[in-house]
């Protein structure tokens, strides 16, 4: 089964949506699905069709497209700038964006969105980011647009 690719073209102006899954870290002590494998813009899953049947010979596959896949390894940094970072600075000049995250409970959108506890400059999620990148672009502006 073949999902879309992670861009959806919408009306005659171009607009667009861009789909990027991020995949949490395994809370300690659980076990990595045997049948999930990621790629830079997929997830594939091989779902067991016995109980008992988990090597893979016989399971329906799964594939899930996307603009990008970020793994448990993505720093937040990296999520910013590839998710977000520009739609901010497009704001800034006019330009409407809408940037949600979607997902079960625990899946990590607080996370995502919010940052972790850890240190504050690494952890920091897309809202502090970006309400950073919107005050530094004001300081940064020299086009004679004034906020």
């Amino acid at each position: 089964m073949e999902a879309s690719t992670g861009n959806h073209q919408l009306g005659e102006g171009g607009d667009r949506i861009s789909v990027f899954a991020r995949v949490r870290p395994l809370k300690e002590g659980s076990t990595p699905a045997s049948g999930l494998r990621l790629t830079q813009q997929a997830i594939e899953l091989a779902v067991p069709r016995g109980a008992s049947e988990h090597d893979g010979s016989n399971s329906d596959k799964f594939s899930y497209h996307f603009k990008e896949v970020f793994g448990p390894e993505a720093p937040q940094n990296r999520v910013f700038e590839t998710v977000a970072q520009q739609h901010v600075l497009r704001a800034l000049d006019g330009i409407n964006c809408a940037i949600m995250a979607y997902g079960q409970t625990g899946s990590g959108k607080t996370h995502t969105m919010c940052g972790g506890r850890g240190n504050f400059s690494r952890d920091r999620g897309i809202i502090p980011r970006t309400l950073s990148t919107i005050f530094q672009a004001i300081d940064d502006r020299c086009d004679g647009v004034h906020y």
